[in-house]
């Protein structure tokens, strides 16, 4: 699974999944900045989108889940992430 995710820019799409995740309340702890800066995909029965986010100085990875009928979900986060470290499948 890990060489199944497409690395890609960050662009409209991506942007719109992190702003539609961006309430859910696992990231409620989360105040300040929050910009993502790298991004890849994989395709599911809809899309998994692995963002990483820049967030106060730091760095989260965020799986974002948008179902075919173009609902998006926070999946999940990994936490104290670098800015050189790959985004992985989580």
């Amino acid at each position: 699974m890990l060489g199944s995710i497409k690395p890609h820019e960050v662009d409209a799409e991506v942007i719109a999944a992190v702003n539609a995740v961006r309430a859910d309340s696992k990231l409620a702890a989360i105040q300040g900045s929050f910009v993502p800066v790298q991004a890849g995909s994989q395709v599911v029965a809809g899309t998994n989108y692995f963002v990483k986010v820049e967030v106060n100085g730091g760095f989260v990875h965020l799986r974002i889940f948008k179902a075919l009928n173009g609902e998006y979900s926070l999946h999940s986060i990994q936490e104290g992430k670098t800015l050189e470290e790959p985004i992985t499948y989580f």
